[in-house]
């Protein structure tokens, strides 16, 4: 190996570990609801948990658009 494909050996893992170390999930809690939000940071979905139901429910764009449209 030469000495510049091994700097782009070590770019490359590098770049791997930063990308890994950033946490995939943002929480967000809601003081007056019993909800939590949870967003993927990495593709942009969202879905919130309620602790009754004990699992979360991803929301898609057209449920948010609806949202919008009735408030």
């Amino acid at each position: 190996m030469t000495y510049p494909q091994a700097i782009i050996v070590a770019t490359a893992l590098m770049a791997l570990a930063i990308f890994f170390s950033i946490p995939q999930y943002k929480i967000v809690s809601t003081p007056t609801w019993n909800v939590v939000w949870r967003v993927n940071t990495r593709s942009g979905n969202v879905a919130y948990c309620t602790q009754g139901e004990g699992s979360c429910i991803r929301l898609s764009e057209k449920d948010i658009s609806i949202t919008r449209k009735t408030k």
